[in-house]
């Protein structure tokens, strides 16, 4: 069985951080990245190194009463259209388009073989590739723009290779998408749900 237990988000992240720059950046694979362990004390150790160097970082973590919520069972697991583009352009017409809070800082993407935001009047063109299943040619999704901007960072965060394409996959107006990197490992995936008008 399977234990659950919390480690606060800025604790984690500053650790990661520090760490990151012990681990190797070269061709050594097995210490490219930061090894986590978790010790018979109840606290998870992390640690990297680059061979001239090591970090290690114990973090005392605090037990969760209850279960967490099966987040497998809402990831979408077949898609009707796929996006693909580049993040930081994206990011760039995201943070460019003006929103409005009182509405959800609601931008809306229009896929039909390329990408095409709209919020408030104003309208941006990202270029991209989009992919549907036949009978669809066409998706239009309302997405909170903060929520979706922080999917496409999470999905840069992991762009080691650096081609910089983040994958949009979807399945209509109404369901959850879901943002990933174009990298299969690591992949980090996002759902967003949007807005619904």
């Amino acid at each position: 069985m399977a234990t659950s237990f919390t480690i606060p988000a800025e604790t984690l992240l500053a650790i990661v951080k520090d760490l990151a720059r012990h681990a190797s950046h070269g061709d050594k694979s097995v210490i490219s990245g930061i090894h986590v362990s978790i010790k018979d004390d109840g606290k998870i150790e992390l640690a990297a190194t680059d061979g001239y160097r090591l970090a290690v970082a114990d973090v005392t973590r605090h037990k969760i009463d209850g279960h967490y919520p099966n987040y497998r069972q809402i990831m979408p697991r077949a898609t009707i259209g796929v996006a693909t583009f580049n993040g930081k352009a994206m990011l760039a017409a995201l943070k460019a388009m003006p929103v409005d809070k009182v509405k959800g800082n609601a931008v809306t993407v229009t896929m039909n073989g390329s990408i095409t935001l709209e919020a408030e009047g104003t309208r941006s063109s990202i270029p991209g590739a989009v992919d549907h299943l036949p009978g669809s040619d066409e998706d239009v999704m309302t997405f909170n723009r903060d929520y979706l901007m922080d999917s496409i960072k999470a999905a840069l965060a992991v762009d080691w290779h650096g081609s910089g394409d983040v994958v949009l996959r979807f399945n209509g107006p109404c369901q959850a998408a879901v943002v990933t990197s174009v990298a299969v490992d690591p992949c980090v995936q996002s759902l967003v749900m949007p807005i619904r008008s």
